[in-house]
């Protein structure tokens, strides 16, 4: 995971790496965590939105004013990845954005097969500069005839209104790093303002690690100063995906980690094989969060192990909350 200073949206400064940082274990007193309580069951197997397809996914969360409004990765065309959008009153109840495509709810992009590294994309970030809302995402080339691609990059949208949105600019705003942490993939993106400076803050990928580590972060600065660090966890092969919280002084860290997952996936859920990718807000003293969740396959695959069983599972989407303050030394 690394952490790059990022240009406003009217600034054309070039970002800068800074090295990840270590974590560090707590000393003293025992620390306190705060207790993640699940959202009681709304849709069919407990997800709080499921999108019109099989795949909704990486959620991307903004408290705009009085009204949130959630983008995601979604089905954009036969092999085509898109972002689509909703909004909400209250964060549980969503009603699709108007489509820039008829036949698929909620459309706001969609990747541009043959555009070199914007052939696909998943995973956003999304906050408000502004006039203006702005979506970072990871777009990537389709994979060739023998297996194998390029590396992913990050590009960036905007919209006056959330809903309209165009490229801006039209190139990557962040590229691999040859032979770097990052080397083979960036994805997702996710940016806080630290005394007005953006930082942003992403999953970088190098072949000798690709499968350990942590993944899809999200990153919230507290009223106390600290910063909390939510990431997936349980990258290996055989481990199931969780969500983790760790908690530093600055944005570089060091991070004292919670010992436990502070949400992880239920036996017959939707999120029976994985409860990850979280998107956070925090709203007055609750800290909302929302989250991917992958199935068991309707029940037909209890040991997660997809591949085996030879099913395609549902990606859908979950909401945990907890009470502030999320640590107490």
């Amino acid at each position: 995971m690394l952490i790059f200073p990022v240009p406003a949206a009217d600034d054309p400064a070039t970002a800068t790496t800074t090295d990840p940082t270590t974590t560090t274990e707590p000393t003293g007193s025992t620390p306190t965590w705060a207790t993640w309580t699940r959202q009681p069951e709304r849709q069919f197997r407990g997800q709080v939105f499921e999108g019109p397809s099989w795949l909704a996914s990486d959620p991307c969360v903004l408290a705009d004013g009085d009204t949130y409004r959630m983008y995601y990765t979604c089905l954009a065309g036969a092999e085509v990845g898109g972002l689509c959008g909703v909004s909400s009153p209250d964060g549980f109840a969503w009603t699709p954005v108007a489509s820039i495509d008829p036949n698929i709810e909620g459309l706001v992009v969609r990747a541009r097969p043959g555009v070199g590294w914007d052939e696909n994309m998943e995973t956003c970030a999304v906050r408000r500069g502004g006039e203006r809302i702005e979506l970072h995402y990871a777009g990537y080339p389709q994979v060739d005839m023998n297996g194998d691609r390029g590396p992913s990059a990050l590009g960036r949208l905007v919209s006056a209104d959330g809903v309209h949105f165009e490229r801006d600019p039209d190139a990557p705003v962040l590229t691999a790093t040859p032979g770097g942490r990052d080397g083979d993939d960036i994805f997702s993106p996710m940016i806080v303002n630290h005394d007005g400076t953006l930082e942003l803050v992403h999953a970088g990928y190098c072949v000798d690690g690709y499968h350990d580590g942590v993944a899809e972060p999200d990153l919230l600065r507290g009223p106390d100063g600290r910063y909390y660090l939510f990431m997936t966890g349980g990258l290996g092969d055989d481990e199931p995906q969780i969500t983790g919280l760790a908690v530093g002084p600055t944005a570089l860290g060091p991070w004292t980690l919670d010992p436990d997952p502070i949400v992880e996936g239920e036996p017959r859920s939707f999120d029976a094989c994985g409860a990850f990718a979280p998107s956070v807000v925090l709203a007055g003293d609750r800290v909302h969060m929302w989250y991917l969740g992958v199935d068991d396959c309707d029940g037909a695959c209890p040991s997660c192990d997809l591949t085996q069983c030879g099913c395609d599972p549902h990606y859908s989407i979950g909401y945990a909350e907890a009470a502030w303050p999320l640590y107490l030394e």
